[in-house]
Parts: structure tokens; sequence; C-alpha cells
């Protein structure tokens, strides 16, 4: 086992019960085979999104949106480790 492996079983070792759970399912979801794994589909991914723009469906990511967007992303990674 390296470092890395050891630090994060220590990590996870520390936390409840219920965050292990949802340490456990964010792993899941990240290992899932949803996930974008080749340069096609993230490029399919990318036209369709640029192609709901022009359609008027889709939101524009400017700079403010990214803003609150991370806040909340942040806000909800906050709220699931202190469960």
């Amino acid at each position: 086992m390296n470092n890395i492996q050891e630090l994060v079983i220590d990590k996870v070792k520390a936390l409840s019960i219920n965050q292990q759970k949802s340490v456990l399912n964010f792993i899941d979801r990240i290992l899932s085979p949803n996930i974008i794994n080749s340069d096609q589909e993230l490029e399919k991914l990318l036209i369709e999104g640029v192609d709901s723009l022009d359609r008027g469906e889709g939101i524009e990511a400017t700079d403010e949106w990214w803003e609150q967007e991370r806040d909340r992303l942040v806000n909800n990674s906050s709220n699931l480790l202190t469960k």
C-alpha cells in the first residue's frame, strides 16, 4: 500500500458511518461506466451543448454563472462532510 492509499484510509476511518457512505457513493459514481471515457464522447457532448445554446435550450456559462455554480458545489460538498 502506498502513502496516498494509507492517507485515504486514515481519512475515511476518521469519518462517521454516514460520511463514509457518502465517500463510497462518490467513489461509485466516479467509477461508474456513465463517466465520460473517450475523446469522441466528450466531443459529442460538447457539440450537443453548443447546439442546445443555438436552439435556446442551454445555459450560457458566463463568469458569473461559474462563480455561482462553484459556490453551490462548495456548499453542497461542505454539507456532505458535516452530516
